[in-house]
C-alpha cells in the first residue's frame, strides 16, 4: 500500500519513534517499508474539556506522511488474522482480528477453533494463536512455532504483524492522549455503567465522528478518561470533579443486564457481533476490548429500536389494493391524509409531487405548481377535477389537477 495520511500531531516524536522501529524491523525481516513526514497542518479550534464541558481554545495539529509498506509475506504464506483465545464463562471463545490488508474470507471454522497449532500439533493454552494463509490453504500457527513455520524470528514477526495493524488504523485515532495510571482489568459491568453515564451526559460519539469533529471527544475516549487517574496533580482535581459528575447519574442497571444478556445469545453473522458476543461472557476486559466493550450498549440499543420498528410493521393492518376513484374529467370532493410530498425540478420551475391517501386507502397523485403545499401527515378536505386513471407499478392511482384544500382540525 502507499499513501500519504494526516495524524494527530501532539506527540510526533513518538509516531517517529514508532515508525523509525518498526521501518528497522521491516528491514531486517525483508519487507519492504518507507516513511517520510512531509508537512505540518495547524488549526486552532474550539474543543470541549472533557473535565469541564467548557469551550476552550486549542491549536490542532495534524502531521502528513508519506508511507508505503506492505503485509509481511514471508515463504509465500500471509497473516490473515490474529486470534484471541478467552476464557468466559462458556470456556474458551475466540474474538478474531481480521488483518486489515487481508483480502480473502476465513473459513467460518476458525472462527471456533481450539487453541492449538497446526505445526507442533500440541494441544495446550495459548493466548492467542496467528492464521496464515497461501494459495486457498490455511494454517493455524502458535507463537513459538512461528520460526520453524516460516523460518523467521517469531517475535520480531508478530512484533512487525502487530505494529503494522496498528500503524493501518492510526489516521483514525483520536488525538486525545490522557496521561494517567489505566487499570490493569477492567470489570465489564463497571465499564457499561460507566458508559451508559456517559452516553446519557455527553451522548454517543463513535471515534470516526470524533476524527471527523475536532470539537468532539469519542465516547470510548471518555470512558479510558473515567478509568484514569491523571498523573498530574493539576489536572487532578477537575477530573475527580468529572467523574463525580458522571458517577451522579442515574443509570438503568435493568437495561445493562438486558444488553448483556442479549449480546450473550446474539445470532450473529459478522465478525464485529461475533466478538461482541464472546466478550460478552467475560466479566473482566482488557484496555484492548474497550473499544468493543463500549459499543455494547449503542447496539443493543440500536436492536430494540429495530425491533420495535419490525412489531409496529407486523401489527400494522395490511391495506387493500388501491382502485381508482371519480369519473375523469370530474370535480370530485375526497378526505384524504398526505403521506408525503415530493419537489420535483423542471424548466418550468419547481412542483410539488403530493403522494395522497384516501379513507378507502386509495392513492390519490397532484402535482402542484402553486406557492402553497399540504403537510405532510395532515388530513384534508379536497376538490379537484380527476385528469386521469393510471397504474404505476401494478397500483392503481388517480391523477388530480386544479385542487383546492382544507385542513381537517384534528
Amino acid at each position: 500500500m502507499e499513501n500519504a495520511y494526516l495524524i494527530h500531531a501532539d506527540n510526533r516524536h513518538l509516531l517517529e519513534k514508532r515508525m523509525n522501529r518498526l521501518q528497522n524491523k521491516a528491514s531486517k525481516l525483508g519487507v519492504p517499508f518507507e516513511w517520510e513526514p512531509l508537512y505540518t497542518v495547524s488549526t486552532v479550534v474550539e474543543t470541549t474539556s472533557p473535565a469541564t464541558g467548557r469551550k476552550i481554545p486549542k491549536e490542532y495539529r495534524q502531521l502528513a506522511i508519506y508511507f508505503k509498506g506492505e503485509a509481511p509475506r514471508l515463504g509465500g504464506w500471509e497473516f490473515a488474522a490474529r486470534v484471541e483465545h478467552v476464557r468466559t464463562d462458556d470456556g474458551i471463545e475466540n474474538i478474531m482480528y481480521t488483518h486489515p490488508e487481508f483480502e480473502g474470507t476465513i473459513p467460518e471454522a476458525y472462527r471456533n477453533v481450539s487453541h492449538g497449532c497446526d505445526h507442533c500439533r500440541k494441544n495446550i493454552y495459548r493466548r492467542d494463536t496467528y492464521l496464515v494463509h497461501k494459495d486457498g490453504e490455511y494454517q493455524q500457527v502458535g507463537r513459538t512455532c512461528l520460526q520453524d513455520f516460516l523460518g523467521n524470528d517469531p517475535q520480531a514477526l508478530i512484533t512487525y504483524y502487530q505494529e503494522f495493524s496498528r500503524l493501518l488504523g492510526w489516521a483514525l485515532e483520536e488525538g486525545e492522549y490522557w496521561r494517567g495510571k489505566a487499570e490493569d482489568v477492567y470489570y465489564r459491568d463497571d465499564v457499561l455503567k460507566a458508559t451508559s453515564a456517559i452516553i446519557t451526559k455527553h451522548h454517543w460519539v463513535s471515534g470516526r465522528d470524533a476524527y471527523n469533529n475536532w470539537d468532539t471527544i469519542s465516547t470510548k475516549g471518555r470512558v479510558v478518561y473515567y478509568f484514569t487517574r491523571p498523573v498530574e496533580e493539576s489536572a487532578r482535581a477537575a477530573w475527580k470533579k468529572w467523574v463525580a459528575e458522571i458517577d451522579a447519574v442515574e443509570v438503568a442497571n435493568d437495561e445493562i443486564e438486558e444488553a448483556v444478556e442479549w449480546a450473550r445469545n446474539i445470532d450473529a453473522d459478522n465478525d464485529y457481533l461475533r466478538n461482541l458476543r464472546v466478550l460478552a461472557k467475560t466479566s473482566a476486559w482488557e484496555f484492548g476490548h474497550l473499544g468493543l466493550g463500549v459499543s455494547l450498549l449503542p447496539a443493543y440499543r440500536r436492536h430494540i429500536g429495530q425491533e420495535l420498528k419490525r412489531k409496529e410493521k407486523a401489527e400494522r393492518k395490511p391495506r387493500k389494493p388501491s382502485e381508482f376513484v371519480g369519473t375523469v374529467g370530474e370535480r370530485e370532493e375526497f378526505t384524504i391524509t398526505v403521506e408525503r410530498v415530493v419537489s420535483c425540478e423542471s424548466r418550468y420551475g419547481t412542483t410539488g409531487l403530493h403522494i395522497m391517501v384516501d379513507q378507502e386507502g386509495n392513492a390519490l397523485r397532484w402535482f402542484n405548481s402553486g406557492a402553497e403545499d399540504m403537510t405532510e401527515g395532515k388530513t384534508y378536505k379536497i376538490v379537484g377535477r380527476v385528469k386521469k386513471h393510471e397504474e404505476y407499478q401494478d397500483k392503481k392511482q388517480t391523477m388530480l389537477t386544479r385542487v383546492k384544500f382544507e385542513e381537517v382540525a384534528a
